[in-house]
């Protein structure tokens, strides 16, 4: 291999590497963030205040950028192939699992929040041993798995393991519920067409912030609440965490750039 080539894959490598680290560093965190301002803002209102934030960053990123989206019609007049996935994977991964996860936390503590979520990998190594033929489960994989659990149970604290309360064990579920959403949506990202990342992650926040907002007004009434100060500095960090947290992922771990 010449050694551009090889050197340009190494710095790319790096770069992946740097992108999935701050991406994990800003998720992980997003945790204590939604103890603070769940106190007095509900589940869908947070999930529909973080997500039109986000998506305004990252279409005022892309446009600066000059990142064009794609045509939302197709040759045929309906809704094109990537809005369709936009569409899906916007409720499968951005809607659902923040918003079980921000209902789940009223009752659970933010450590055990953290470790439900944390057993997403597993889920999905084994949808995608089910659902896409190219992957494999292989050893060095679960011991992967394996290691990285526990280093999240050390980091946070092996008492955030403790028996679940009964009062709090629909919340909990609810919470491995969004663990799920998480991993049925980085199997479905590996299905999406050929789209730069950034432009992935712009049309999907698009679409999870109008259906959030839809949700929100139908079922939320978000103008009768009385927000403390703390709770909206909670969902202004809330939300500037999700663009880089959806940019660094997506662009590890599925989107890719046409012809790639």
């Amino acid at each position: 291999m010449p050694e551009p080539v090889a050197a340009c894959r190494s710095r790319h490598r790096l770069q992946d590497w740097a992108l999935l680290v701050t991406a994990t560093a800003l998720f992980a965190s997003g945790f204590t963030l939604i103890d603070i301002t769940v106190t007095t803002v509900t589940p869908l209102s947070i999930t529909a205040g973080r997500l039109v934030l986000a998506a305004s960053v990252l279409y005022a990123w892309a446009r600066a950028l000059g990142h064009p989206l794609p045509r939302w019609q197709s040759e045929t007049g309906g809704l094109s192939v990537q809005w369709r996935f936009f569409a899906i994977l916007g409720l499968v991964g951005d809607v659902l699992p923040v918003t079980l996860i921000t209902w789940g936390q009223q009752a659970v503590p933010s450590g055990r929040s953290a470790i439900l979520v944390g057993l997403m990998p597993l889920m999905t190594l084994a949808l995608a041993a089910v659902f896409v033929p190219s992957e494999r489960i292989e050893r060095r994989h679960l011991a992967g798995f394996v290691l990285g659990f526990l280093g999240l149970v050390v980091l946070i604290g092996p008492e955030a393991l403790g028996l679940a309360v009964r009062h709090s064990l629909l919340h909990e579920v609810a919470i491995l519920g969004g663990a799920v959403c998480f991993a049925v949506n980085a199997v479905l990202l590996k299905q999406m067409p050929a789209v730069p990342p950034l432009t992935a992650s712009v049309g999907i926040s698009l679409c999870a912030a109008g259906i959030a907002v839809l949700l929100a007004l139908l079922c939320d009434a978000p103008w009768t609440l009385k927000p403390s100060a703390l709770s909206l500095v909670g969902l202004g960090l809330l939300a500037t965490h999700t663009p880089g947290a959806c940019a660094g992922a997506r662009n590890c771990s599925g989107t890719r750039e046409p012809g790639a």
